[in-house]
This record gives structure tokens, C-alpha cells and sequence, in this order.
């Protein structure tokens, strides 16, 4: 199974019965659920056709938000996902992935349409990539050597459309990223305090930071670190890109950046995911 995208989990059968008001409702909004999946799915398929001998095989869970699929583009199986971001702000990070991708860095790439285009209608195809979850600390180390590699090739990088510095985030509170002020009152104030202690204690060096790199966003194939799920992804500080990682406490970044790193995920998060807000929101508290 490909590590880039998950397939999903099946839901169980609902036993039957005649449905009582709340279940009528829950059932009704169930099928409106089902449209909306439909018409989307109807949307990529749209999209997909100009993908020279590109068919989609079964949705799955991207390492980046928005509907995504397993596609088969002749023998070769590749990812095919359509992101959430406007198209300003989704073309940064194409051009972000092709210049990683020429400094020799494994990142999912895009690959162009038959008329050359590297999305429509918001539709991107990549390779699919095959990998594991690094383990030892040598892994890690490599996968710490990746993400120094692409701040170095990123020091004068522009800010991606639409995103700010997670401090400025404070001031400008909703931007295409993240959103403070879609954030229930018992995730707001421990993010804000997150995002203002990193304010009082920032350095000034700023890079392309992943933004999401994490267990799930980072695979090895074979010797090779993979990063993936570029969603999240702007000009900020490099250490935020670190602290978000599973590495050996001697290379623990500090508390501060750790906790305004999870801070800013939340508020990214949240307004798609709220489960996944919920569980960063929880992490968060205990650092």
C-alpha cells in the first residue's frame, strides 16, 4: 500500500428499521453528504480527462486535505487529488515542488496534462509513492537533513499567495492557510498564547517551511526521504518545520517553537478537520 495516500475506512451497514425523526435527519443529511461526494467525484473525473490514458480507481486519504484518488496512468499508479487551495496560492506550491525536485529532493511533483498544464480546475497528478514511517534515529536524522535542504534552497523563496509568518498570523487572524477566528473559544486562547510567546522570542531567518512535516508526511522509499503533503506549506521560521517532527530528545527543539508550531496547525486544521484540530489542540496542552 502506498504511504502517500490511505484507502479509506469502510463505514459499517446500518441496520434497518423505520427511522425515527433524528435518524430521518441524520439520514438526510447522509445523502446530501453522499451528493456532495458524488459531485465532486464527478468534478476530478471531469478534470482528469485531459491526462492522457488517466482513470481513477478508488477514492483514498491524502497526505493533504481535499478528495483525493488512486489513478492508474497506463500501467503506472499515481495520486490524483484536487486542492482546496485557490489556484494563486496552488500554483506557488507547483512551482515550490518543481524547483525540489531539481535540487534532487523527492517531493510529489507534479506531472503536466496533455496540453501541458500541471492542474485543472484545481486537479493535480503525481507519482504514487511507496514508503514507510522512518524508525531509527539515523532515519530521522536524514529526514532533519531533507527539510535543512529545502530551507537552504528556499532563503529568498516569496510568500506563497494569501499566507502569512505564524506571528503575523496574530494580526491578520484569517488568511488562505489557517483561521484564528473559526476557532472555538477552548482552542483559541491557548493558540494565541502559543503564537505570542513565539512573537517575543522569534529570530529573523526565514525559509520555505513544510508547515505539516510529521509521521504521516514524511516516508522513506528505500534510503530515500519523501516528503509529502505540501498543503500547509509558506514562508515562515525553519525551526517550526523541526518541532513538529518525532526525534530524539537531544534534538528537541524548544518548547516555545514546538507548541506555536502545533498552534499553527490547529488553526489550519480546524475549519476542515475538526477532529484533527481537536487532537493537535490536545497535543498542544500537554507540551
Amino acid at each position: 500500500m502506498s504511504h502517500d495516500a490511505r484507502p479509506e475506512r469502510e463505514r459499517p451497514e446500518r441496520g434497518g428499521g423505520p427511522p425515527d425523526a433524528a435518524s430521518a435527519s441524520a439520514g438526510a443529511d447522509g445523502e446530501a453528504g453522499a451528493a456532495s461526494v458524488a459531485t465532486e467525484a464527478e468534478r476530478v473525473a471531469r478534470a482528469a480527462m485531459a491526462w492522457p490514458r488517466l482513470s481513477l480507481v478508488r477514492p483514498v486519504q491524502a497526505a493533504s486535505p481535499g478528495p483525493a484518488w488512486l489513478g492508474r496512468q497506463g500501467t503506472e499508479r499515481v495520486l490524483v487529488r484536487r486542492s482546496p487551495r485557490r489556484l494563486d496560492a496552488l500554483a506557488w506550491e507547483l512551482d515550490l515542488l518543481d524547483h525540489l525536485a531539481q535540487v534532487g529532493l523527492r517531493v510529489p511533483a507534479a506531472r503536466p496534462a496533455g496540453d501541458g498544464r500541471r492542474q485543472v480546475d484545481g486537479v493535480v497528478v503525481s507519482a504514487w509513492l511507496d514508503g514507510r514511517e522512518p524508525t531509527s534515529a539515523a532515519e530521522w536524522d536524514a529526514v532533519l537533513a531533507a527539510l535543512a535542504r529545502v530551507h537552504e534552497a528556499t532563503a529568498d523563496w516569496s510568500q506563497r499567495p494569501g499566507a502569512v509568518t505564524a506571528v503575523e498570523l496574530l494580526a491578520r487572524r484569517r488568511t488562505e492557510l489557517a483561521d484564528l477566528d473559526a476557532l472555538p473559544a477552548e482552542a483559541l486562547g491557548p493558540v494565541e498564547a502559543a503564537l505570542e510567546a513565539l512573537a517575543a522570542a522569534q529570530d529573523g531567518e526565514r525559509a520555505v517551511v513544510h508547515g505539516a512535516a510529521r509521521a504521516t508526511t514524511v516516508r522513506m522509499v528505500g534510503s530515500t526521504v519523501a516528503l509529502l503533503g505540501w498543503d500547509e506549506a509558506r514562508v515562515d521560521q525553519p525551526a517550526l518545520d523541526r518541532a513538529l517532527l518525532t526525534v530524539p530528545p537531544s534534538r528537541a527543539p524548544r518548547a516555545v517553537v514546538r507548541r506555536a508550531a502545533l498552534a499553527y496547525r490547529i488553526a489550519a486544521r480546524w475549519p476542515h478537520d475538526e477532529a484533527e484540530g481537536r487532537r493537535l489542540l490536545s497535543e498542544l496542552l500537554g507540551t
